[in-house]
This record gives C-alpha cells, structure tokens and sequence, in this order.
C-alpha cells in the first residue's frame, strides 16, 4: 500500500533536485557550484543525488542539457521557417532568476569535464535532427551553420545585450535574420525543387531584370504567393506548386498561369 506514494515522492523529489540543479547551473555554471550546494538548495541530502543522477556530469546533462532543444524552431512547412525562427529568436526574453540553459552552456563550456557531453548533444540531437528535415547531401553542415547563426545570435543579442543587436531598429533587424536564414535555408528548397529559381524582379520590382538563375524560363511556384512565409519585399522566393510563372526579359510583372 505504500508503494504508490513513495513512488510519487521518490518522482517529486527527483524533479525538485533537477529544478534546483538547473538554477545553480544556470547562475555559477557546471565548475562552479557542487554536488553539496545542490543538495542544500533542493532540501536534500548528497547521498540522494547520488543514487537518483550517479554523478555531477550526468546531472548537468539531465537538468540542462535535456532542455536543449530545436523543436521549437521546426513548427510549420520549411518555407516558414526563416520568419518563425526569427520571430522565436526575438520574442525570447532574458530572466536573470530563472533556468536558462544558454547560459548555463556558456558558463560551462570551459569545463573539460562537461564540455564533452556538450558538444555532444549538439552534434547528435540538435544537428542530426536539423539536418533529418533538410534533404540535402550537405545538410549537417548547413545545420551547423545555422544553429551557429542561432546560438550567436542569441547569446550576442538576450544574454550579452549587445547594443548592435538590441537598441537599434528591431524590425529591420528582425528582417535582415529572415534574409540571412533564407540563404541558408534556399539550397534545401532548389533540391527539394530542381526549378526553383530566384528572381531578381521580385526583389527590386524593377522592369527588365532577368533571374538570378537562367533557364528554365518556366518555373513551379505557389498559386497563392500570398502563403509564402516572406513577404516579396524581404525575399524573392518561389516555390514549387501547382502554378507556373513566366519571367520573360520584357516583362512589366510575371504572368502566372493556373
């Protein structure tokens, strides 16, 4: 009859120790704070943490490495991604109080003990799942760069508050990521759509301008442009569809045939 509230008591008691873990590591970082510190904060004794975690690394891993995550910048069709990511990207907001595990990553990263199983959780779940959704013989690489982009953005921007990134135009700004994240993204797009093709007249609306790539002259692209993620005036993007759009050199506007 006991069995069921130990069970529950033995759970809770494992997430307030994690809880805890987190925030310690968050603040001091993994070198600078111990197993004894931990136990104290959690109400516990160091014993305890030995038998639920095994050691210091395996908690680090478990209270911070765990939250690590690119889920949520994968939401929607991959066209979405460069305004979703950078909406994400911008939206996130710095508490000095709370579990933050960018911080308690850059606060450990000189730790040798750690560092290991750091760049480990980079390469083998942030990278490879990145990478599973871009269908490109490249695609690990082109993850790296862009979780790169990401995590130096954010640390640059939220945790060091550079005032490049935070006190100038945040529209502008929030623009000019969609763009870059776009030109990572694209290649994945042209092998996903061998005809996808990048037009210069959608980007400066001028008369006469020929695509950045040449033939085909007729390429696949959204019946509705409307859909596209970035508007026409952040990025020339079309996409494969059920539509087709002729860029003769002529041309005042593209005609799309249905």
């Amino acid at each position: 009859m006991q069995t069921q509230p130990r069970q529950r008591d033995a759970a809770a008691t494992k997430a307030r120790i994690k809880e805890m873990a987190a925030l310690k590591f968050t603040e001091f970082g993994f070198d600078g704070v111990g197993i004894r510190e931990i136990a104290e904060a959690a109400g516990v004794n160091v014993a305890l943490i030995s038998r639920y975690f095994g050691s210091k690394k395996k908690l680090f891993i478990e209270a911070i490495l765990t939250r690590l995550s690119i889920e949520p910048l994968l939401q929607g069709p991959m066209e979405k991604w460069p305004e979703n990511i950078a909406d994400f990207m911008f939206n996130k907001a710095r508490n000095e109080d709370a579990i933050d595990p960018l911080v308690a990553v850059l606060r450990s990263a000189g730790s040798p003990s750690i560092t290991p199983a750091i760049k480990h959780i980079f390469e083998e779940k942030i990278f490879d799942r990145l990478a599973g959704q871009l269908p490109a013989s490249s695609a690990r690489q082109q993850a790296a760069l862009i979780v790169s982009l990401l995590f130096g953005f954010d640390s640059l921007r939220r945790i060091f508050g550079v005032a490049d990134l935070t006190r100038h135009d945040q529209k502008k700004l929030h623009h000019h990521l969609v763009h870059i994240l776009w030109e990572l993204v694209r290649g994945y797009l042209d092998i996903i759509c061998p005809e996808i093709l990048f037009a210069e007249w959608f980007r400066t609306g001028q008369k006469g301008l020929s695509p950045v790539r040449s033939p085909p002259a007729f390429v696949r692209v959204f019946q509705d442009r409307d859909a596209l993620a970035v508007p026409e005036h952040h990025l020339p993007l079309l996409r494969c569809g059920t539509s087709q759009i002729e860029l003769p050199d002529n041309a005042d506007k593209p005609a799309v045939y249905a």
